[in-house]
């Protein structure tokens, strides 16, 4: 992957065609993305999950505790809730279809400390990464909007 192929618009990575950004489609996240996290805090882990979205993030933050200076995948990355269970010393890479989404999640990392931080606009159905060229792939609330499993 080199860094030809992406075009860098508002601090998110976009694939390149012909010198143009790639466009895409409209997701749900992009709609409701200024009350999204509210949203997940207070409707859909107590309602529809029937959980409880402090003890999602203090098992998160328990899992991941030991992985410092790996490079990291996430995908479905959302707003960057992943900023809270992770170490700034690791290097952060996050793919997601929301644009609004991923813009409140470039804001978090950087607030957050994460010097090694990028954020694609894409679909994880066609990623532009090499085989093994992260140490840990995270999804997290998402694996189920993938339409095409397998192939993600």
């Amino acid at each position: 992957m080199a860094s030809k192929d992406f075009i860098i618009h508002k601090g998110l990575y976009y694939r390149s065609h012909d010198g143009e950004r790639e466009k895409l489609p409209r997701w749900l996240g992009d709609y409701f993305a200024s009350f999204y996290d509210r949203m997940m805090q207070k409707r859909v882990f107590p309602k529809m999950f029937g959980s409880d979205y402090q003890l999602h993030y203090a098992i998160l933050r328990e899992c991941y505790a030991p992985i410092h200076h790996t490079k990291i995948l996430e995908l479905g990355a959302g707003s960057g809730d992943a900023c809270k269970v992770l170490s700034d010393s690791n290097e952060y890479h996050g793919v997601d279809i929301s644009q609004r989404l991923l813009r409140i999640a470039h804001k978090r990392f950087a607030q957050a400390g994460f010097h090694e931080a990028k954020l694609y606009a894409m679909d994880a159905k066609a990623l532009p990464f090499e085989d093994h060229s992260f140490d840990y792939v995270l999804c997290n609330l998402t694996f189920n909007f993938f339409d095409d499993v397998q192939r993600v």
